[in-house]
């Protein structure tokens, strides 16, 4: 996956170079800094303050979307509620959850990709952080199957009306291929705006960077399953 968005991450920047011509002289100086043998006791620090750093950062947003994808999963409209009771809600069923609403929704656009609802509701999630992918599907099937060994739940996963797994080589290398070249980071967007001043190239870059990973995905998922 690295050396595959390395080779697309330089083909692209040969075509945009091409294609965005700029009207000034671009000098680029960077001193290198000497080469020397690491100390492991620095490495051990440098990896502790990346790793805690990690765990504060990722791990608020991660359990934050947990809860988020736990009660949207649990609750849905209720069947009785009135044009002047629509906030009205009860437990429901993954399926009629407001989570199971949004997931049906979009599963005809990422279905072309070998991906069901539950897929999908993890793609969602995780443009806040692709971590929170694994996280989000481990809650999706906790809430339905009421069990906590994913891996089990979904090979028990099949599509309803052709009974083939969901789960199989061709849908994982789509997913694969999904996450190597999307735009799944919120993050990195900010910095960009923040870099450029500007909302253009963020949302060129998102727009850009989802279709690409979308046709990737799609060519491979349909090459795959056959």
């Amino acid at each position: 996956m690295y050396i595959l968005g390395i080779i697309f991450a330089l083909s692209v920047s040969i075509i945009l170079h091409q294609l965005l011509k700029k009207n000034y002289k671009s000098h680029l100086i960077m001193e290198i800094p000497t080469y020397k043998i690491p100390i492991l006791k620095n490495v051990l620090i440098t990896l502790w303050i990346n790793l805690k750093s990690f765990i504060i950062n990722a791990g608020k947003i991660i359990l934050l979307i947990n809860i988020l994808i736990w009660v949207l999963g649990s609750f849905g409209p209720s069947e009785n509620s009135s044009k002047d009771s629509i906030f009205i809600i009860q437990k429901k069923e993954l399926t009629h959850s407001y989570l199971g609403i949004l997931g049906k929704k979009m599963e005809p656009v990422i279905h072309p990709l070998g991906y069901d609802w539950k897929i999908g509701i993890g793609l969602l999630s995780s443009l806040v952080a692709r971590e929170v992918f694994v996280s989000t599907m481990a809650s999706v099937y906790s809430i339905e199957k009421k069990e906590n060994i994913l891996k089990e739940n979904m090979k028990k996963e099949i599509y309803p009306e052709t009974k083939k797994s969901v789960y199989n080589l061709a849908t994982g290398i789509s997913l694969l291929f999904f996450y190597a070249f999307s735009m799944q980071c919120m993050s990195t967007l900010s910095i960009v705006r923040k870099e450029t001043k500007s909302w253009k190239w963020p949302i060129l870059q998102f727009v850009f960077m989802t279709l690409l990973a979308y046709i990737a995905s799609l060519l491979t998922y349909q090459i795959l399953k056959k």
